[in-house]
Formats: structure tokens, sequence, C-alpha cells
């Protein structure tokens, strides 16, 4: 599994990685919306930590997890989305 992360995003998102997919290769990308375009552009064992606004202007990703950030003063919300139907995340 391929997860595309904004490189800013990572140190926040960090320990829900470790958690969670602590096999996953990281892929690092300059901002939320690349990471989002890459997934659209990638085959479908892949996710990309994103906005909000990247599900509303990408309407092929479906957000997963909401809230992923660790630190609780981070203004921005983090998303994870995949790309189609991939189940990773709906049963945890």
């Amino acid at each position: 599994m391929r997860v595309l992360i904004p490189h800013k995003a990572l140190g926040q998102c960090q320990e829900f990685l470790d958690a969670n997919l602590p096999n996953a290769t990281l892929v690092k990308t300059p901002s939320t919306a690349s990471a989002a375009q890459k997934l659209i552009n990638s085959h479908r064992n892949c996710a990309a930590i994103c906005s909000k606004v990247c599900a509303k202007i990408f309407c092929e990703l479906e957000i997963l997890r909401e809230g992923i950030q660790s630190m609780s003063s981070m203004f921005a919300t983090i998303y994870i989305q995949s790309f189609l139907n991939n189940n990773l995340f709906r049963d945890r």
C-alpha cells in the first residue's frame, strides 16, 4: 500500500500512520491537491491524505477517515481518501 502525503501533513499524521498503516510506503507530495491528483491517476492499492476541499474538487475521491492528525491544535482537518472502492479503512 502506498500513501500519498503532503510533506507538512507527515508530522501531523504520523501516529495514525504508525498505528494503522505501519507497512505503508509513504510518498511525499508538495500539497494535498497534488496528492489527490496523483491518487486519481494511480493504481488501486493507494490512499492519499488530503483536505476536505480536495474531495469536493475531485469528485472521484471518497473520504474514508477524518481527524487523523495527532496535534489537537491543528486548524486544518486532515482526511484520508481512496480512489474507487478501496475498503481498507471501512471496518476499523
